[in-house]
Order: structure tokens, then C-alpha cells, then sequence
């Protein structure tokens, strides 16, 4: 059968149609799992739940105190984590530690809360014949730009963008949800106090502050917001970002906050 080149043109649309239109759902075939050797090239996809690990496995940082002799990171998973563990629908009991799904309540602790520290790149020592044992310059911090946080590019750059605060506020499962439509995913809790609190001085979110005084400067003001991790010793509870204090505490993940995500496009 013959068609005309009317009818050829029209199939040919509906053809490409069909295939533009198609959603890509996000698999592990999306990321590169490849050791980067610091080329612009290798990028870390920031779809992958552990994105921020993956970019920071080969730095030295401090997520305790800034006078900490030992810097330390959770690094249980050095491939890209693209779907949620199995047993994260579960609401109770405890889950093992991971830094992304589940984090432990004394990581960054202080009073029982987050501390509010973000990262920080801290110099490497390293031996070379002509100074000894020295100090790497670290010539270039990860900062918030705008709704970004841009971490550099050594070894890997990583920038995470992150949308607007939704308009209303919603339960943990449905900020997980709502992510999604909004073709994002939750940010961790590392990731959301790197956004919210990074660069700021530490009296920004502080009690030393009225609550007024400190909602002028805040990057996040006025926003309590969900993290993609729960709390590795009660499930039934998800970390949140307190804009009074400029911390993470735990809440029930039937309870209601607003959502920003980092955004996969």
C-alpha cells in the first residue's frame, strides 16, 4: 500500500510523538559507576541517592568539629544507590547505617540535634620529597549559589539544584511523592543543611537570635523541611530541617513540613 507523502509526513510525526513523549524512569543504568580520575568528563550524576558520598569519598572532610584530628565519613556503598532500599516503606524498629537512607542520631550531634555544621573541604597531608609532610591547599569550598550547591570539581564537580518550597506542606511519604512529580527526588539530610546552612555565619539560624531577626537572613527562613533520610534507630521517623534553629531533629513521618528537592533536569 501506498501512501501519500501527506500520509507519510503524518505517521512520521505521530512516530516521533510517541517517542518524545515517553517519561524515563530513572534506573542504575542512568549513572556511571566509574572511579573518576578528576576529568571534567566524569561527572557524578546527581539522581544517585548518594551522590554527595560518591563526590566526597576522596576528599578529607570534617562532619564533626572543625578541630576534629580524624575527619570521618560513613562510606558503605562506593557505586551510585539509583532505588530505595527494601526495607525503607518499613515504620518501625531500627536500620543499619548508611549516611543516605538512614542516619544515625549521633552523627553531627549536639544536644541531641544536628549540629548545623555543613561541609567543608579540609587540607590533605601529603610527603614530598622537597617539603616533607604538608598541608594541600584546598583552593576552592562547595557554596550555595542562587538555588544551587555547587561542590568542586576535584576530583569530581557535583551541583545540586534545588526547587522552590512547595506550596503546601505534606507527610514524609508524599514529599517522597510529590519529588517525583516534580522530577526530583527528596534531598538527604547532608544535603539539605549543606543548602540550607552553608556559607552562613553560625548565629544565622542560632537561639542567641530572635526568631524575627533571624528569619531576614536565613537562606531557608521560615521553612521546616523534609530530608530523604529517616533515623536509623526509629524508622517511624524521618530527619527534618528546623529553620528556627538551623539543625535536623526527627519526626514522625505522619507528620506534615514543606519540600524542596533537588531537581533531576
Amino acid at each position: 500500500m501506498k501512501l501519500s507523502l501527506f500520509s507519510s509526513i503524518i505517521l512520521f510525526a505521530a512516530v516521533f510523538s510517541s517517542i518524545g513523549c515517553k517519561v524515563r524512569t530513572f534506573g542504575s543504568g542512568d549513572v556511571s559507576s566509574r572511579d573518576g580520575d578528576g576529568s571534567s568528563e566524569d561527572k557524578i550524576d546527581p539522581r544517585a541517592y548518594n551522590a554527595f558520598h560518591l563526590w566526597a569519598k576522596k576528599h578529607v572532610i570534617d562532619v564533626s568539629s572543625e578541630s576534629s584530628d580524624e575527619p570521618r565519613m560513613v562510606h558503605l556503598s562506593q557505586k551510585p544507590l539509583t532505588e530505595f532500599p527494601k526495607n525503607y516503606a518499613v515504620k518501625s524498629g531500627e536500620a543499619s547505617v548508611d549516611d543516605v537512607f538512614f542516619v544515625h542520631p549521633n552523627t553531627w550531634r549536639a544536644d541531641g540535634k544536628f549540629t548545623g555544621r555543613w561541609t567543608k573541604l579540609y587540607g590533605q597531608n601529603i610527603y614530598t620529597p622537597e617539603l616533607g609532610w604538608h598541608t594541600l591547599e584546598v583552593k576552592e569550598q562547595p557554596a550555595v549559589k542562587g538555588d544551587y550547591v555547587v561542590y568542586p570539581g576535584i576530583p569530581r564537580p557535583l551541583t545540586l539544584k534545588f526547587s522552590k518550597a512547595s506550596g503546601r506542606a505534606y507527610t514524609h511519604d508524599d514529599a517522597v511523592e510529590y519529588c517525583k512529580k516534580e522530577n526530583g527526588r527528596l534531598p538527604t539530610a547532608r544535603e539539605i543543611l549543606d543548602f540550607c546552612a552553608m556559607g552562613l555565619e553560625e548565629g544565622t539560624y542560632g537561639k542567641n537570635n530572635s526568631y524575627a531577626e533571624k528569619s531576614k537572613d536565613a537562606r531557608c527562613a521560615k521553612q521546616d523541611l523534609w530530608t530523604l533520610s529517616l533515623n536509623s534507630r526509629d524508622v517511624s521517623s524521618a530527619w527534618r530541617f528546623d529553620s528556627n534553629d538551623g539543625d535536623l531533629d526527627a519526626k514522625s513521618r505522619d507528620s506534615s513540613y514543606l519540600v524542596r528537592c533537588v531537581l533531576l533536569n
